[in-house]
């Protein structure tokens, strides 16, 4: 028989989750404009993000940190394992899902342009954004 327990997040509306390498769970508060840290014992840290920007999905990038996009915000950012965060301006763009290509780069949706951007994570090139 499955067993299931839920950890209170109180003011958080959690939106997209993913495990990370530190072995906590990493989240997104939806309208709560910030990032959030979970351990398997329900111990919480929240990452405050610019005002109006409201977190959607986040994932694992190659690059060691998380990925997420803020989709009313028109923008994808990045928060590291210490809760630093970036943000990548995207104007005109709503992206709303991303993952990681073959290439290794992030790949995101755009939804209601019908397009599919990618932004380069690391090295030389970090943050170009190609749409």
């Amino acid at each position: 028989m499955a067993s299931i327990a839920e950890f209170s997040i109180t003011g958080s509306g959690v939106g997209g989750l993913v495990g990370g390498p530190d072995g906590a769970l990493w989240f997104t508060a939806g309208s709560h404009a910030k990032l959030g840290r979970m351990t398997l014992a329900g111990e919480i840290s929240h990452f405050p993000l610019s005002q109006g920007v409201d977190p959607k999905t986040i994932i694992n990038g190659p690059d060691g940190n998380f990925w997420f996009t803020a989709y009313g915000a028109s923008l994808v950012g990045k928060i590291t394992p210490e809760g630093v965060v970036t943000q990548y301006s995207i104007p005109g763009a709503n992206p709303e899902y991303l993952t990681v290509g073959p290439d290794g780069n992030i790949w995101f949706t755009e939804s209601g342009r019908s397009r599919v951007g990618k932004i380069v994570p690391s090295g030389v090139n970090a943050g170009t954004i190609t749409e």
